[in-house]
């Protein structure tokens, strides 16, 4: 309902007019919306978008501190149809290195190997493509994607806009 899918929940600052976009799609959709966030954090967009009406939601974000400021975000908000999934995206299944940024939670980001040598401590994760765990959590359309992975758009998206099903 858009009593309960208000700016009043979230940060007024942060991404106002874009998670009103999501918020307008949201009440425009007859029947259930999935959305996938993509790099979620502390799940500002998937529990924003989950007081807005009928949303799934599959919250990606592999950092393990903020991963479990999510989960607790989540389970203080037991009514979101959020599935988190604790992986990096990447073009392979197997391992990513992140850099972790000491200053900014948000500017944690996959070391692209390219010869930068970014400071911040590295953590080795789980790396998935994104249409692999979009498949296993039987996710078979998508109504709306936030992604917010530092410079690794490309590594994320390439492979699945090209082996992706049009359904999705």
């Amino acid at each position: 309902s858009s009593d309960v899918c208000s700016s009043d929940l979230t940060p007024q600052m942060f991404d106002t007019m874009e998670r009103r976009v999501l918020a307008d799609a949201v009440r425009r959709k007859t029947g259930a919306f999935t959305f996938v966030d993509i790099g979620a954090n502390v799940g500002l967009y998937s529990l924003y978008l989950a007081s807005c009406g009928d949303v799934r939601t599959l919250a990606i974000e592999p950092q393990p501190g903020i991963l479990e400021r999510l989960r607790f975000h989540l389970a203080a908000n037991p009514s979101a149809k959020v599935d988190v999934r604790p992986v990096a995206l990447s073009d392979h299944d197997g391992e990513a290195t992140l850099v972790l940024n000491d200053s900014d939670s948000g500017g944690t980001h996959i070391d692209k190997q390219d010869g930068r040598s970014d400071p911040g401590e590295r953590i080795t994760v789980p790396s998935r493509p994104l249409l692999s765990v979009l498949l296993e959590t039987g996710i078979t359309a998508i109504d709306a994607l936030k992604i917010d992975v530092e410079g690794a758009e490309d590594i994320v998206l390439a492979p699945f806009l090209r082996d992706a099903p049009d359904s999705l």
